[in-house]
């Protein structure tokens, strides 16, 4: 493998047990919290949980953003934190809820291509969930697409993929 690129590089440097995949997103940071969660046909919210969290994420500027997506599969207990760790002095960034709720919109085969029939992918920026530790998520099947927000000990199984957008300047 080429570990000229930072691509390859982050390959080299993950963890043992730990997987990767890459994707492409375009987004807009200041769409309203209902346009994020509005999408396709199959798509399900977790109402109306995931709507009270809305306040946590406002939305910031006006425009759409293009960036790479880092995906994070860790299997261990406190995968979340691992991965989240592992990503910190890569210069990785965590994503919001925008991100993810974008990658179930755009990648609607993603658990083909990750070949799992059950895909979820965690934004990397926790929020407060009935007073505890939460996180946003969107989880998809071949048929349907769910975006919603859970408890942080809820994503700790093998088909849970953590988010890190990569910043232009370090790709």
């Amino acid at each position: 493998m080429n570990a000229n690129s930072f691509k390859d590089r982050l390959r080299l440097s993950i963890p043992k047990g730990c997987s990767i995949h890459f994707l492409d997103i375009t987004y807009n940071p200041g769409c309203e919290w209902v346009e994020a969660l509005s999408g396709t046909d199959e798509t399900k919210q977790n109402y109306p949980e995931v709507l009270k969290i809305g306040s946590q994420f406002p939305p910031g500027e006006q425009k759409n953003i293009s960036e790479t997506i880092a995906l994070i599969r860790y299997f261990r207990l406190g995968a979340m934190y691992v991965a989240c760790d592992w990503a910190r002095p890569h210069g990785l960034q965590k994503t919001t809820p925008r991100e993810v709720f974008a990658i179930g919109k755009q990648y609607p085969k993603i658990y083909a291509d990750l070949e799992q029939e059950l895909t979820c992918v965690v934004a990397t920026k926790k929020c407060k969930f009935q007073g505890y530790d939460g996180a946003c998520y969107c989880w998809r099947t071949c048929d349907e697409l769910r975006m919603g927000v859970g408890f942080l000990t809820d994503f700790d199984t093998e088909e849970h993929w953590y988010s890190f957008s990569i910043p232009p300047s370090i790709v």
